[in-house]
């Protein structure tokens, strides 16, 4: 009789359980919760190994950054650490002067001609070109400190100017159009390198931009001492 009641309901297509149906609502329930927690945990674990993967790629970058950074500067930038300080930038100094005496006197200052004399070792470590010899001492090389070079293109631009401007007539025009057109293109190759992003204001009532602005600038007169102290000549004035 069992045996054809359970015949009869597997022909109708019912199930028939193992367990009563409320055993087996019990069953489920009490395994639900612990798929639910292991699913937390795994999905916990992923976000915890992704922002540690993050921080770890972050640090890493930082540190790869500066680290480049700090080969760049060791490498290839200037001599020594220059001490910076704020000065006021003016339209009108004395070397804008329109008297021609106190310009010419202003100008007649810098007279450093910014050559010195580096080891070859000092230089090879900075992977700087290898610079002609020091005569006499072929284990140092000669340079010129670019803003030496660039403040002496500036007055040899300046005093053809004022050469043109007198009417006197120019020596060696070949010559001195040569140095003057290398003179512009230091210049210009200086200046782009910089790309001095520094904003100019410019005043309300005239058109003198960055009149009595603040800037922050490097110590020319230290800079002229560590030349000094370094010069490839017997006289840095006159070598």
């Amino acid at each position: 009789m069992a045996y054809e009641q359970w015949k009869e309901s597997s022909e109708a297509g019912d199930e028939c359980p193992l367990l009563p149906t409320s055993d087996l609502s019990k069953q489920s329930d009490s395994r639900r919760p612990k798929k639910d927690t292991s699913r937390r945990l795994i999905i916990g674990c992923m976000i915890l190994l992704l922002v540690f993967l993050s921080v770890t790629n972050a640090t890493t970058a930082i540190y790869l950054t500066r680290a480049m950074q700090d080969q760049w500067h060791q490498t290839y930038t200037s001599l020594e650490s220059i001490e910076e300080y704020w000065t006021i930038f003016q339209t009108m100094t004395e070397f804008s002067s329109p008297d021609p005496a106190i310009v010419d006197a202003a100008w007649q200052q810098y007279v450093i001609n910014g050559f010195v004399t580096l080891p070859n070792s000092w230089a090879e470590d900075r992977h700087w070109p290898a610079a002609r010899s020091m005569p006499g001492n072929p284990s140092q090389g000669i340079y010129v400190v670019d803003g030496f070079h660039q403040l002496h293109c500036l007055m040899s631009i300046r005093d053809t100017v004022s050469t043109l401007i007198d009417g006197s007539h120019v020596h060696n025009r070949t010559h001195t159009m040569r140095h003057l057109n290398h003179c512009y293109d230091a210049l210009r190759q200086a200046i782009i390198c910089r790309a001095d992003d520094t904003p100019l204001y410019v005043p309300k009532d005239t058109f003198w931009s960055g009149d009595g602005q603040q800037r922050r600038c490097r110590d020319w007169k230290a800079l002229e001492d560590w030349v000094i102290r370094h010069t490839a000549c017997q006289d840095p004035v006159g070598c």
